[in-house]
């Protein structure tokens, strides 16, 4: 498993680095975006910018892998796994 390190960019922005699998080292920071809360996860300059928006349909993908070990085949298995109702539609 592994090692979280909690720190802050040069401009103060949360930064948490963790290494994935493989090894490889990646961070998951607090975005300076204006128009919306938004984080970078990712390695490296190959990271995803992600709205609160993206983020919570991914818990419920993530949530299922974590309790299943296996990917959904649509956002209905995780409402069955979890048993917590989704707060948006397929279509989003």
């Amino acid at each position: 498993m592994s090692t979280y390190k909690f720190n802050a960019t040069n401009r103060g922005f949360s930064l948490i680095e963790f290494t994935d699998r493989n090894g490889r080292e990646c961070t998951l920071q607090k975005s300076s975006s204006a128009d919306a809360e938004c984080i970078w996860l990712g390695q490296g300059s190959d990271r995803m910018h992600l709205s609160q928006d993206d983020v919570t349909p991914l818990i419920q993908l993530l949530q299922y892998f974590e309790q299943t070990g296996e990917l959904p085949e649509s956002f209905e298995d995780c409402r069955t796994e979890t048993e917590t109702p989704l707060p948006f539609s397929e279509d989003n």
